[in-house]
């Protein structure tokens, strides 16, 4: 009689799943469906389990979509290890009442009364397990109804472990796709060249230390960001974050701006106001643009670093900070040292650790990723979905970017909107006639356009080197030699 009602269910089961394409998933939910019919049940899963042991659903009747994702608070874990433990199925009419099970919590938190757990086994081996369950409702579950379920679920073993095998390859895809990403980035930063992982290095190893910091780098290079993620990552995270552009605020007003004053202090004083390096007690200032800062005004900041006090304009009395210190500059300050335009001692203090950021050109293997990083930037703030063509990447890797990653962001947004496609085209961008002249050494000009196209073939071909070789033409063995000798990372 089993075989019989095992045949009519596997009928319905196929019935139902005429017309829809045989997806997994559909195929599961089917036998679900017809298992809970012959069991009277209320909601049923399907449960793999992954190399760990941990509960994997893959199918669901019965439950809201948004709880598939959290199997382990929707039906109890102790049933479900006890059955794949054993091999053997599991029914109760009311598992609350249960000797077996007075110690699992999660039996009398979901009031679980009739439930039914049969394993699934591959080659002898449990890989999951089909459970179903009424919480309103008591079931009687005969042992020909056992019996049917065990069966109907064995139908379904090499699904099943299809499903566990292609989930633990996206795990592990995942994985390897979160590593990836955490050695191109730190913070928002971004750079997988030699000179950006030497920075990132740098930032990980003072991150734990208060000492002041100088971030030497051209215009648009990211100053403001690394000043901003040393700070996050410091033990001042929770403190404030003080921005100053120096070169920004007129020399007769960048004191006040920095020391605050007191009443009557000048004729315009009419109230006491803090300055920028008190509203920064606690937390860390940065100074961008240091180098404009006035011989007068280098004094008076390197008797707040040297004291710990800082002094109102107009006031005779000092109040103590606790600041940590970034300054940022676009200059070579060793020059301005050498003319005097730089104290000497206030450069040996502002700069017991110096970050040179190199600009975009001397790092154009990063241009592909920080490009397709801000475009899909670009995408999620505009609502476009654009993406960059790959001789639009080519024309990216031949520009001078004298603007580096500052002027790089202008360029796509410029082109985002140009476009008239989901796919920029060289003719998108407002680079094509300032694309830069050929460098004068033929030695450089090779190395350029070699890796240029070797970044190009990678970027096309989602880092597959055979695949890269075959578009270049030449072999993987050579294309690897290459790799090597530019220290392009993939």
């Amino acid at each position: 009689m089993s075989r019989e009602k095992l045949l009519l269910l596997l009928g319905e089961v196929f019935e139902s799943l005429a017309g829809t394409g045989l997806q997994e998933e559909g195929v599961l939910e089917a036998v679900l469906a017809a298992a809970m019919r012959a069991a009277d049940a209320e909601r049923g899963f399907v449960i793999a389990l992954d190399e760990e042991g941990r509960v994997d659903c893959i199918a669901a009747v019965g439950v809201d979509k948004s709880e598939i994702a959290t199997p382990d608070q929707q039906i109890s874990q102790t049933i479900v290890k006890k059955v794949v433990e054993s091999g053997e199925p599991f029914a109760s009419e009311d598992a609350t009442k249960e000797e077996s099970l007075s110690g699992a919590a999660s039996v009398f938190r979901l009031n679980i009364k009739s439930v039914l757990c049969v394993p699934i086994q591959n080659a002898d081996t449990t890989i999951g397990a089909l459970y179903l369950e009424s919480k309103g409702l008591s079931c009687r579950f005969t042992q020909e109804k056992i019996s049917l379920i065990g069966k109907l679920a064995q139908c379904v073993s090499t699904l099943v472990e299809g499903a566990r095998k292609t989930r633990s390859l996206q795990r592990q895809v995942d994985a390897l796709r979160r590593r990836i990403n955490c050695s191109y980035r730190y913070g928002d930063l971004i750079g997988r060249s030699p000179q950006m992982q030497r920075v990132f290095k740098l930032l990980e190893r003072i991150r734990n230390y208060e000492a002041p910091v100088l971030i030497c780098g051209e215009t648009g290079t990211g100053k403001d960001l690394v000043a901003r993620i040393i700070h996050n990552e410091s033990p001042r995270a929770d403190g404030p974050f003080i921005a100053v552009n120096c070169g920004a605020i007129p020399e007769t007003l960048l004191e006040d701006e920095l020391f605050g004053h007191i009443r009557g202090a000048f004729t315009s004083a009419e109230n006491d106001r803090a300055g920028l390096i008190e509203s920064a007690d606690g937390g860390t200032l940065f100074l961008d643009e240091v180098e404009t800062m006035p011989p007068a005004m280098q004094v008076k900041l390197l008797r707040v670093l040297e004291d710990g006090q800082v002094r109102r304009i107009g006031s005779n009395t000092t109040k103590p900070v606790n600041i940590r210190l970034i300054c940022a500059t676009n200059r070579d300050l060793q020059q301005l040292l050498k003319t005097g335009a730089f104290r000497d001692d206030l450069y040996y203090r502002i700069a017991v650790i110096r970050i040179q950021l190199p600009p975009l050109r001397q790092r154009r293997e990063d241009i592909p990723l920080l490009a397709t990083e801000i475009l899909n930037q670009l995408n999620a703030e505009t609502g476009c979905e654009k993406r960059l063509s790959s001789a639009a990447i080519k024309t990216l890797l031949a520009y001078d970017w004298k603007g580096n990653v500052r002027e790089l962001r202008n360029t796509l947004y410029a082109a985002l909107l140009a476009s008239h496609s989901n796919t920029i085209q060289p003719e998108d961008l407002p680079i094509k006639s300032a694309l830069k002249e050929p460098p004068k050494d033929l030695r450089q000009a090779k190395t350029e356009l070699t890796k240029a196209a070797i970044l190009d073939a990678l970027s096309q071909t989602g880092g597959n080197r055979t695949k890269a070789a075959k578009l270049l033409g030449i072999s993987r063995r050579w294309l690897t030699q290459l790799i090597r000798r530019f220290a392009i990372k993939t």
